[in-house]
């Protein structure tokens, strides 16, 4: 079963595996965390208990419309390892920080620019990561 996860305000930064390159998304709207667990439960013979255990996860991100500096559509094109994510909610206009996410050893799979006439240039973006912590 997914969980889906949205925040009206926060932030949400992006390094490269080596950490050697980071990114700030600016601004960010229509964001989205799913967390896919898939399990394999069986019953060993002659036992009466069922074991479940975790054979994948993944947590998928999205941005709906995403502001950023030069630094993210760099990093999207050059990182040939893994992309770290670290997603925080704020409240109170970014004066109280409550809980948010670690995303590990990802992807960012696509990054559309979206235009219209009189709007700044958006990015539209979706990665996958093997590996997440809450905080």
């Amino acid at each position: 079963m997914a969980e889906v996860f949205a925040w009206s305000e926060g932030s949400a930064y992006f390094f490269t595996g080596a950490g050697g390159q980071s990114a700030l998304a600016t601004f960010a709207r229509n964001i989205g965390l799913t967390l896919n667990r898939e399990w394999n439960k069986y019953r060993p013979p002659r036992q009466t208990n069922y074991i479940k255990k975790v054979v994948s996860e993944q947590a998928t991100l999205t941005f709906g419309q995403l502001y950023s500096q030069f630094d993210l559509i760099q990093m999207f094109e050059s990182a040939t390892g893994g992309i770290h994510c670290h997603i925080e909610h704020m409240v109170t206009g970014g004066v109280v920080q409550t809980g948010g996410f670690y995303l590990y050893s990802g992807e960012l799979n696509s990054l559309a620019h979206n235009g219209s006439d009189g709007n700044l240039l958006n990015l539209t973006l979706q990665g996958s990561f093997n590996v997440w912590s809450a905080h």
